[in-house]
Formats: C-alpha cells, structure tokens, sequence
C-alpha cells in the first residue's frame, strides 16, 4: 500500500493495494514451490518472485522449478540481466560438474 499524503488517499487503486514483488518476495516464491513441487513432482514449475541472480535462480530450480522468470530484474538492470544471469548459472553448472537437471527439485533429496 501507499497514500499520497497531500490527498490522504491510497495511491495504489486495488482497495488502496497492490501486488508485491522485487527481492522481498524471494522467500515465499521459494517456499511455495518447495511445497508444491513436494505434492506434485510431475508437473511443470515456473518459478518467479525475486530472482536477481543466479544463485537465485538456482534456489528456484532446486526447490522444483523447471524454468524460471524474470521481471523486476529487467525492469531494474535492464535486458544485460539476462546475460549476466546465464552465465553465472552456466559457471556453476561447469565448476560442480552437473546438469540443470540434476539441480530441478534437488532440495527434496537431500
């Protein structure tokens, strides 16, 4: 929420709300697919809410995301956040000696 202070009225036109996003939603898009890929590891989860890096997009894909989106990021940094986020995730891949397969749902196997 937020309120124009020289109205004194909600700025944000939903009931005066609105959505949340940005790295502070991070954690509960984590713990939300954790629980649902837990429940139904057969299907496809796009994982979104507060990726800013790779490593967070590695956290994603290990709670069971198969794929994962970007919004605020590219909003913030720019489309080079792409770029930057690729490589970073294909390093990690290279160093540890592993497939991104082998990451998708890694946290429930532990």
């Amino acid at each position: 929420m937020a309120i124009d202070i020289e109205n004194l009225k909600p700025i944000l036109s939903f009931i005066g709300g609105g959505g949340l996003s940005g790295k502070c939603i991070y954690p509960v898009a984590l713990r939300i697919i954790y629980d649902v890929y837990r429940e139904f590891s057969d299907i496809d989860i796009i994982g979104m809410g507060g990726v800013f890096s790779w490593k967070d997009a590695v956290g994603l894909m290990s709670a069971g995301a198969k794929l994962v989106g970007l919004c605020t990021v590219l909003m913030e940094k720019g489309y080079d956040a792409i770029n930057e986020i690729r490589s970073g995730l294909y390093e990690y891949l290279e160093e540890k000696k592993i497939t991104f397969n082998d990451i998708i749902g890694a946290a429930h196997r532990f």
